[in-house]
């Protein structure tokens, strides 16, 4: 007789449970280690200046709204310098609450990273026609933003 036994052999046909996970673990690794690479701190200097794109364009719009429904700023526009000088946008300088107080705006938005409830951390001037440039002089990344109305 024949001692040994031939079995069948049973052939896998799915990934077995650890094999998935090292195979998840693996690509989320590669994925931060690319992260990290790719320089989040540029990226995120990049999000707070889209933010302050947004708040400078809210808040020349807002302006503008008030003027042409009122024909001006008021006494607040006697803050205001001529352009390049600027202003700040605060309780302090060049306040602007009469903006919210009417309707114009929701809230003074603020800088992401210097702006407080006492300071915007955004400027304001006016040209010599009587136009408005409102700037964000924290800008990073040597960008410039600033919108006239």
């Amino acid at each position: 007789m024949n001692q040994y036994r031939h079995y069948k052999t049973q052939t896998q046909s799915a990934f077995s449970l650890s094999e998935v996970l090292l195979i998840l673990f693996v690509v989320l690794f590669l994925g931060l280690i690319l992260f990290f690479i790719i320089n989040p701190q540029k990226n995120f200097a990049e999000s707070r200046n889209t933010e302050r794109l947004i708040d400078v364009t809210d808040l020349a719009n807002a302006i503008n709204l008030y003027v042409n429904d009122n024909g001006s700023l008021g006494k607040v526009e006697d803050q205001i310098p001529t352009c390049p000088q600027t202003a700040k946008i605060s309780k302090n300088e060049v306040n602007l609450q009469n903006l919210v107080d009417e309707g114009y705006i929701t809230e003074l938005p603020k800088d992401p990273q210097t702006g407080t409830s006492e300071d915007t951390g955004y400027v304001i001037c006016k040209n010599t026609s009587g136009r408005f440039t409102v700037s964000a002089p924290n800008a990073e990344n040597e960008t410039e933003i600033y919108f006239k109305k």
